[in-house]
């Protein structure tokens, strides 16, 4: 079962991005990860590199500015960084001090045995939590299908999904209710990172 402590570790590195409503997480190597249907992009269906738009996340009372510096829209899955851009010094400062500030998810690497449930923990975007359970159907399967004891809300897309040891290993995508076969009420997927990133950002993330 998630600690106290590490839960208060989640929450704190969970941001909100009041664009599309949706929530992010900060992870190592000053990235922020969240859904891609949560940020404004350019859907060619292929990865999009680049900063071509300025993405506003909030933590607490503060608000910040950063870039998509990639967006795969297939995996649902974006990664948010400083803005590389001469013009706004100040605003990527003002980012590094709130990354530095805050300890960032470990990035969970398992691959976990197929169709075996492990139990998850889904950080809302109310401010509570969610707990559930977590399946992969298909050997090394890009997502994770959630079976949560409750309803994933809009809002929470883009969020956290953590295991016992508070370790990211997924990002919310998408939920729906109603059984879809696999014996609970409510269901949902989430997009496992370290294989849906690019290489160039696992690279900087470190390895537990």
């Amino acid at each position: 079962m998630i600690t106290k402590r590490m839960r208060e570790v989640v929450a704190r590195a969970t941001v909100r991005l009041p664009g599309k409503g949706g929530q992010g997480v900060l992870v190592g190597g000053n990235y922020i990860l969240t859904a891609a249907h949560c940020v404004e992009h350019v859907c060619t269906g292929a990865m999009v590199l680049g900063d071509y738009f300025i993405e506003r996340i909030s933590a607490g009372r503060k608000k910040y500015k950063v870039a998509p510096l990639a967006v795969e829209p297939v995996s649902d899955i974006a990664v948010l960084g400083p803005l590389d851009n001469q013009e706004f010094l100040h605003e990527v400062e003002r980012y590094e001090a709130f990354c530095q500030a805050i300890k960032p998810l470990v990035l969970c690497r398992d691959e976990f045995p197929l169709r075996k449930a492990f139990r998850v923990h889904i950080r809302t975007h109310k401010g509570g939590w969610l707990a559930g359970s977590a399946r992969v159907f298909c050997e090394r399967s890009c997502m994770l299908v959630l079976e949560p004891d409750g309803k994933i809300e809009s809002g929470t897309s883009g969020g956290p999904v953590v295991n016992d040891r508070g370790e990211l290993v997924g990002i919310v995508s998408w939920s729906t209710e109603g059984s879809c076969g696999l014996g609970g009420k409510y269901q949902g997927s989430a997009s496992r990172p370290h294989l849906t990133l690019p290489a160039w950002v696992l690279l900087e993330i470190p390895a537990p």
